[in-house]
C-alpha cells in the first residue's frame, strides 16, 4: 500500500519553489534511504501528468540512484531501480544506453569474463586517469582546503580511502555529465538527512554550497526531506527529534 497521493505530493512541492528542478531527485533519494520504493510510481505519474516529455528526466533520476547507492546501500538502490523500471514505457527501456564510458573494451583475446573477454590491452587507461583526476578536483572542492579528511580516512583504513577514491568518489560521485555536482549534493543530502548522522550531514551541507548551491536551496532541501518523511509516516528517524537536524546558519 502506498501513502503518497498526487494531492499530498503537489502540496509539498509547491512549498519549495527553490527545488522546482530537483525535488523529484531529492525525494526519490529519500524514499530509497527509508526503503519505500513503492512510493516512486506516484512521483513518476506526477511527472508524467505535468510534463509531456517527462522521460528526459529519467536519466537524472537513474544517476541520482546510482550516486546515493553508496550512502543508502546497494540493495535499497536496486529495489528503487527495479520499481522505476516497472513504470517506464517499454520503448524507452529498450532504447536505453549507458551514460558512462566503459573502462574496458572487448577484444579478440583475453580471459572470458561475465562482461566479455578481458586482457591488459583492453583496459582503457586514459578513461581511468580522467576519472581519477576529475575525482580529485571534486574532492578538493567538496572539502575545501581540509586535506585532513583524506588523512583521516587513510588512518582509519588505507583500503577505505582507496575504495572511496578509486571506486566511489572518482567514477561515481564526481561524474557530472548527467547530474552536475550541485544537484548531486542535494540528492546526497536527501539520502543522509533520514540517517541521523549529523556530523556527516554538516559536511554535505557545506559541500553543496561549495558546489554552487544557495543557502536557500540547501536548507529547503533539509526541510523538504523532513516533511517528506513525515508525509510517509516516518516520524521517528531522529533520536533527538527533527529539531536536531542541522541546517546552514
Amino acid at each position: 500500500m502506498t501513502i503518497l497521493t498526487p494531492e499530498s505530493l503537489h502540496t509539498l512541492i509547491q512549498k519549495y519553489p527553490s527545488l522546482t528542478n530537483t525535488w523529484h531527485l531529492i525525494l526519490i533519494s529519500t524514499l530509497t534511504q527509508i526503503n519505500l520504493p513503492e512510493e516512486i510510481p506516484t512521483i513518476i505519474t506526477y511527472l508524467q501528468d505535468h510534463d509531456n516529455n517527462y522521460t528526459r528526466l529519467i536519466p537524472r533520476i537513474q544517476d541520482a540512484l546510482l550516486k546515493v547507492s553508496m550512502f543508502c546501500g546497494m540493495p535499497k538502490a536496486i529495489n528503487s531501480f527495479m520499481t522505476l523500471k516497472s513504470v517506464l514505457p517499454e520503448d524507452y527501456l529498450s532504447s536505453m544506453t549507458s551514460n558512462r564510458e566503459n573502462i574496458t573494451e572487448e577484444g579478440p583475446n583475453g580471459e572470458d569474463t561475465i562482461n566479455g573477454k578481458l586482457s591488459i590491452e583492453s583496459i582503457m587507461k586514459d578513461r581511468i586517469a580522467d576519472d581519477l583526476i576529475r575525482g580529485s578536483r571534486y574532492f578538493e572542492k567538496m572539502y575545501g582546503d581540509d586535506s585532513g579528511r583524506r588523512e583521516d580516512m587513510i588512518e582509519a583504513s588505507p583500503d577505505l580511502w582507496n575504495y572511496f577514491h578509486h571506486h566511489v568518489n572518482s567514477p561515481l560521485l564526481s561524474y557530472d555529465a548527467v547530474l552536475d555536482n550541485k544537484d548531486t549534493s542535494l540528492c546526497l543530502i536527501g539520502c543522509i538527512v533520514p540517517q541521523d548522522v549529523n556530523e556527516m550531514l554538516k559536511v554535505e551541507l557545506q559541500g553543496a554550497v561549495n558546489h554552487g548551491a544557495t543557502k536557500e536551496e540547501v536548507n529547503d532541501t533539509v526541510r523538504f526531506v523532513i516533511e517528506a518523511c513525515e508525509l510517509v509516516e516516518e516520524n521517528e528517524l531522529w533520536e533527538n527529534g527533527k529539531e536536531s537536524v542541522p541546517m546552514l546558519e
